[in-house]
């Protein structure tokens, strides 16, 4: 029977999974890992993909991406091709150097995406490479504890799902890989909680918990004197379109709604919104500060759509 084609989802994550064709070695050294995240960089930024996790073992690869518009076979065919035309041109074969069949799991919850990345960084530990994730040195969990990494990764995402300041976020990293798990737990039963001790509690109140994402936009809304209808789609300015991610990141960090959701509220993509979201955060860290409350409404530093500015 043929194969169900992979289901395509604009702005989705994907674990995803390379293996050798046999279980053969698709990395023999490690100019052949180095050869492997150059051809990567490119790929990821010609079909305009996410990297959030990764993990380089010796007959297989594990990759957290984040897909735009372009569906994610584009960006598997041209890594894959492009390294193995490299790899083979010395060595005396003609065979396929990976399964045909690549592993590809869309990550639905955030949950299970911290889940999933704790799972690729625990790989080296697993297979006894080494004694802890972070000394692993082809793997980004080294990166998450602020250690460096390469250009085309992206760490934000995931580390605000634990904490909004970023000091604090990669010391619930640390805590949280620290739980080592055995292994991933089923995507539909998944339900991966943070540490919540200490400084290391993700920033969510009792109030936060039961707003919705209405509420959200209303509030928005109000503090940048335009709108919810602006807000949802009339305004197509820099401004608006930054505001639209301000709300993005505080239905996530509330846990009013999911990005995904969150886009389809605005009526915008996924990828789009993700995007602008990711600007936001490189460019103004300052107004990704949770919001705090006056006599009789809720206050931010930058309140207007003028102070906005791309």
């Amino acid at each position: 029977m043929p194969r169900p084609p992979r289901v395509h989802v604009p702005g989705g994550f994907y674990h995803v999974t390379l293996r050798g064709n046999h279980q053969q070695d698709i990395f023999r050294a490690p100019a052949d890992r180095r050869r492997w995240e150059d051809v990567l960089g490119e790929s990821l930024e010609r079909v305009g993909a996410l990297l959030h996790a990764y993990c380089w073992m010796t007959n297989h690869a594990h990759l957290v991406v984040q897909v735009g518009d372009t569906p994610l076979g584009a960006l598997v065919r041209r890594l894959a091709s492009r390294y193995a035309r490299w790899f083979q041109q010395d060595i005396p074969t003609t065979g396929h150097l990976f399964e045909r069949r690549y592993g590809a799991q869309l990550i639905g919850t955030d949950s299970y995406l911290l889940a999933v990345a704790r799972y690729v960084h625990y790989n080296p530990v697993r297979a006894q490479l080494a004694a802890a994730p972070d000394e692993y040195p082809w793997s980004s969990g080294r990166a998450y504890l602020g250690r460096g990494g390469p250009p085309w990764l992206t760490t934000s995402r995931l580390l605000e799902l634990l904490h909004h300041q970023p000091i604090l976020a990669r010391r619930a990293y640390a805590a949280f890989m620290a739980e080592q798990p055995a292994m991933l737990p089923p995507a539909d039963v998944a339900d991966v909680t943070p540490p919540a001790t200490g400084a290391m509690a993700p920033s969510v109140s009792g109030a936060d918990v039961r707003v919705s994402l209405e509420q959200l936009a209303t509030e928005v809304a109000t503090r940048h004197g335009i709108s919810v209808a602006t807000l949802r789609g009339g305004g197509r300015g820099h401004g608006h379109a930054r505001l639209r991610a301000l709300l993005a990141w505080e239905a996530t960090r509330r846990g009013a709604a999911t990005l995904t959701a969150t886009a389809a509220f605005l009526g915008c993509s996924v990828s789009t919104l993700s995007q602008t979201l990711d600007r936001l955060r490189r460019r103004s860290p300052e107004l990704l500060v949770p919001a705090t409350t006056g006599d009789d409404r809720t206050v931010r530093r930058g309140t207007s759509v003028e102070k906005v500015k791309m």
